[in-house]
């Protein structure tokens, strides 16, 4: 292929490129709508992800049934606890309210546990997470606007790093 012709191929794939980045949706600038429903907790009860609480949120997306998830939860209580008062951490269950109940009987935690509703799914496929694959995380600020995504499970140095308490 003669140099002039490599050299313009190469400048249209940059620029195409770049258009292509630019032109993607910002998983970053998504505030959780008011009228979903994300999750309820245990009781029933709606729980408002948008509510500004002057702290961020930590959301990990779980199951009963997910191996990673079920050894990640210890960890995400630990966290919780040292960082009591400064971010708000939640673990939103991907299951039913029967395999959530047997599940805590077996391994109570302290650490806030809801149930995802549709409108859960939906949000999380939103994030970016479309093929719903468990553990995922979500950060959002403390007016609940997303700041980023984490998928697969935590060591404590990848939680720290990702929060930044």
């Amino acid at each position: 292929m003669p140099r002039p012709l490599l050299f313009f191929v190469a400048l249209l794939s940059a620029v195409f490129g770049a258009w292509f980045f630019q032109s993607q949706p910002r998983h970053n600038t998504h505030v959780v709508d008011a009228s979903a429903v994300i999750a309820t907790d245990l009781q029933g009860e709606a729980l408002d992800f948008s509510a500004a609480t002057g702290k961020p949120k930590l959301v990990n997306f779980w199951a009963s049934w997910c191996k990673p998830c079920v050894v990640e939860l210890p960890l995400l209580e630990s966290f919780a606890e040292q960082y009591r008062g400064k971010i708000d951490v939640i673990a939103v269950a991907i299951d039913t309210q029967k395999h959530v109940e047997d599940f805590l009987q077996q391994h109570p935690l302290e650490l806030e546990v809801a149930i995802a509703t549709a409108d859960g799914n939906t949000v999380m496929a939103e994030w970016g997470n479309d093929k719903s694959l468990l553990p995922f995380s979500a950060l959002l600020d403390e007016n609940g606007e997303l700041i980023d995504t984490h998928l697969g499970a935590f060591t404590i140095e990848s939680l720290k790093k990702f929060v930044k308490p």
